[in-house]
């Protein structure tokens, strides 16, 4: 009787060994998934980030191309005063949006989109201020020639980098 009983605390002794081992892997299974959807959930929110900034600043940024139309069809100096008031407080969220944007984590690809939308913006952005400006002096006519000119023109190229970058973003998400 004697070897039997060794037998089972031996068996019992192993047993208990092999429970513990599991819960171990169970645990340290648990905490590594743990670690990667903490992970998975900040590479989430900055792609939220990032592509809610865009978006924001393209938003605005075409918004501001309509108030400068708006601006032309009035004739009304209240309401173009009013349309010249809403179109720096756009130039203000585009900005933001752009600061937000570049605040976050870029890698070297987005960098270099995002240098030449920052470049884009800034002669786009002196191009808007003068129409805005020349309605303001009531000169519609030279105001007008320089929305059809440059304005547009200047939207629609912005709009495509800001494309890419979103299409580069979403690349990068899904990799």
């Amino acid at each position: 009787m004697a070897p039997n009983s060794k037998t089972i605390i031996l068996f019992s002794v192993g047993f208990i060994l092999v429970l513990c081992l599991i819960i171990l892997l169970i645990a340290f299974t648990l905490r590594q998934f743990d670690t990667l959807q903490t992970k998975a959930q900040v590479v989430e929110l900055e792609y939220y980030k990032k592509n809610e900034a865009l978006t924001s600043f393209a938003q605005n940024s075409y918004k501001r191309t309509i108030t400068l139309l708006k601006m032309y069809e009035t004739s009304d100096p209240f309401e173009r005063n009013e349309l010249f008031d809403h179109f720096y407080v756009l130039a203000h969220k585009v900005a933001n949006a752009n600061r937000t944007f570049r605040s976050l984590n870029l890698p070297e690809s987005e960098i270099a989109i995002h240098q030449k939308i920052s470049q884009r913006m800034k002669s786009s952005s002196n191009i808007r201020s003068r129409i805005a400006d020349l309605l303001l002096e009531g000169e519609d006519e030279e105001a007008l020639a320089f929305i059809v000119k440059d304005s547009v023109q200047s939207q629609e190229n912005g709009m495509e980098i800001i494309e890419t970058l979103q299409e580069l973003q979403t690349r990068h998400h899904n990799e």
